[in-house]
């Protein structure tokens, strides 16, 4: 007699299973159980891995910005050191608009490396829940 019901409908097939084939099919379940939550996991390490990633992106681009930004600021010091008129000022207008560009992309990195989730938290609620169905079948 064959039981087509989910793994956690409960049902004992009538008392006419002996334990060798209720361990059988204790452990079919429980391999059917355990390649699920493998694959959850593995599609919510990849979302991580995605916010992650974008974040790694934009504290790059925050990075090359900061390099301008030094770059424009050494400029802008070196003309204001050697002469006093207006052209330098020009260049620290340019460096400043670089600081808030940076200070953007830092905030933009930041706010995506928070949303990643870094521990697969539904896996693991539901690996416990199967773990706990696997014990309460083995004692039958």
């Amino acid at each position: 007699m064959s039981q087509q019901g989910s793994p956690r409908s409960g049902g004992s097939g009538g008392g006419s299973e002996n334990p060798a084939e209720a361990i059988t099919r204790i452990v079919g379940h429980l391999t059917t159980l355990v390649s699920q939550e493998i694959a959850l996991v593995k599609a919510q390490l990849s979302e991580a891995a995605a916010h992650f990633g974008k974040a790694a992106g934009a504290g790059g681009a925050a990075a090359v910005l900061a390099l301008y930004m030094v770059g424009f600021f050494g400029v802008a010091g070196a003309l204001g050191l050697t002469r006093v008129v207006p052209d330098w000022a020009a260049y620290l207008i340019v460096g400043g608009v670089f600081l808030l560009l940076t200070l953007i992309a830092l905030l933009i990195a930041r706010s995506q490396a928070t949303k990643g989730s870094s521990a697969p938290s539904v896996a693991t609620d539901k690996i416990k829940e199967d773990a706990a169905w696997a014990r309460q079948q083995i004692k039958r």
